[in-house]
């Protein structure tokens, strides 16, 4: 296992203008701290990175969601408002006032332009990157909350997954998607209604153009590596699979030859979060403890960490 992390002093030229209100410098990304209730970059290259200071975005948010493109994301205020925050120079934010108020969690499309708003109701989002519209999907019935949820690049298929899973389009049909068994987390691939899924076992499927004559193919059988999925995503050409298993490794698999490679993190991932670079992924939340990287940008693959800063939130706290 690799984990990587530069010494400090190699760290000031990419941080020195870690200012609270722009996100313009050479960075990895945004993360959403919920100590200090605000978005923050992660600023430096991969191995040499720090967490800039909260930006002001004019309020606080008790839960953030990061666009895949890492220019936007969408917020909820501590009365229930959702916010849209566009990102370059100094943030700018808006109200989706058709959004239904507190959703419990957001899921964005794999090109960032649109979202699911999930909680009683279900929404989705669009034209995120310019004129924001929202309409509300119906579903079909479901015993649970869906374990798994995916919305692709147009905003025209939703899955739903709980025992079932569920293909939905916009006018509210539903179609039941074959792959066997639970699915424990999904993804689209960008500009595409292709779909990766993986079971709670770790077993991995890929459904070609998802809908009535959807092709399933098992990629992976799973095993010790995969099991316990608390992400998975494609690369941005299709050709491979990333997984994040709860238990701490991160898998690479060739979709056409199933051929897989591993590391582990010594972390347990709660997701599996694109950064700027596509094939860069932010594991955990930020907190006390370090922020966990997964690179797959070669073959190599890498485990990077971005130092905790737990002095820094403490002052913030105190000038509150």
């Amino acid at each position: 296992m690799r984990v990587h992390c530069l010494p400090a002093v190699f760290l000031a030229p990419f941080l020195a203008a870690a200012q609270p209100a722009s996100i313009d410098s050479p960075g990895l990304g945004v993360a959403y701290d919920s100590r200090s209730m605000a978005l923050r970059a992660i600023r430096g290259i991969p191995g040499a990175s720090l967490l800039g200071d909260s930006m002001d975005s004019g309020t606080p948010f008790v839960y953030a969601a990061i666009s895949p493109r890492q220019d936007l994301a969408l917020g909820i205020t501590p009365d229930g408002q959702v916010r849209l925050v566009r990102f370059g120079g100094a943030p700018v934010s808006q109200s989706l006032d058709a959004a239904y108020p507190s959703p419990t969690r957001i899921v964005f499309a794999p090109g960032g332009r649109a979202a699911l708003l999930i909680g009683p109701h279900i929404q989705v989002a669009t034209g995120l990157d310019n004129i924001p519209a929202l309409r509300e999907l119906s579903s079909p019935w479901l015993p649970a909350l869906p374990a798994a949820f995916a919305l692709s690049d147009d905003g025209q298929a939703l899955v739903l997954a709980s025992g079932t899973v569920w293909l939905i389009s916009p006018d509210g049909n539903a179609i039941n998607l074959p792959p066997p068994g639970i699915i424990a987390a999904a993804a689209f691939r960008t500009n595409s209604h292709d779909i990766v899924a993986a079971t709670p076992s770790g077993d991995v499927y890929v459904v070609r153009q998802a809908g009535l004559n959807a092709e399933v193919h098992q990629v992976y059988s799973g095993d010790d590596a995969t099991a316990g999925p608390a992400g998975v995503q494609f690369s941005a050409d299709g050709t491979r699979v990333f997984l994040a298993s709860a238990g701490g490794i991160l898998s690479t698999i060739d979709v056409g030859t199933g051929i897989a490679g591993s590391v582990p993190c010594q972390c347990k991932p709660t997701g599996l979060d694109p950064l700027r670079d596509s094939a860069i992924f932010r594991l955990n939340e930020i907190s006390d403890r370090p922020l966990m990287l997964f690179d797959a940008s070669s073959p190599d693959l890498r485990i990077w960490f971005v130092p905790a800063d737990t002095t820094s939130i403490d002052q913030q706290r105190s000038a509150r």
